[in-house]
């Protein structure tokens, strides 16, 4: 079974993502669509939503599942326990067994990539702040050159990518 990812608000759903969504969902048997929250649109993107993060969910369906493990120190501040597609997992014991579960990685700035690349499955960057965290904390690696996927700035990008894959 072929499995293909998209990421987004949809927010205000309109004809381009309904396109989007019928060209995502013909790649493979089954489509994975995650959903943004209205937190995360909010803190990160300071950005306010028409619909409410259930309205959005409902309008696309509930068909798929997140495996959501944040690192402990984020774990501490974020709860999913409203979102019914997330599971969370932040305190699951065992990465590996959730790696190898999984069908694709979506993370930032975690080591998780060179870890879960041998599995050989899609793995994606989204470092929607990364000039910003570059500035702020600095990093040990230079992240464009040693990891083994690219860096994704922004959602369409990441959205489109998974549309051409």
């Amino acid at each position: 079974m072929k499995r293909v990812i998209t990421y987004g608000t949809f927010d205000l759903l309109h004809y381009g993502h309904i396109n989007l969504l019928k060209r995502a969902k013909a790649l493979g048997d089954y489509l994975i669509v995650v959903i943004s929250t209205d937190e995360f649109n909010w803190n990160e993107k300071h950005k306010r939503c028409y619909f409410t993060y259930e309205q959005r969910k409902e309008k696309l369906g509930n068909k798929f599942v997140v495996l959501f493990r944040a690192h402990y120190e984020v774990a501490k501040h974020m709860n999913v326990d409203g979102y019914s597609m997330f599971l969370d997992m932040s305190s699951y014991p065992d990465l590996n067994e959730l790696m190898i579960v999984a069908d694709a990685l979506i993370s930032d700035y975690s080591s998780i990539y060179f870890d879960f690349s041998v599995t050989h499955k899609p793995m994606y960057c989204y470092a929607y702040d990364y000039d910003r965290y570059m500035s702020n904390r600095g990093m040990y690696l230079n992240l464009k050159d040693e990891l083994p996927c690219v860096i994704h700035q922004d959602e369409d990008d990441l959205i489109l990518l998974q549309i051409s894959q």
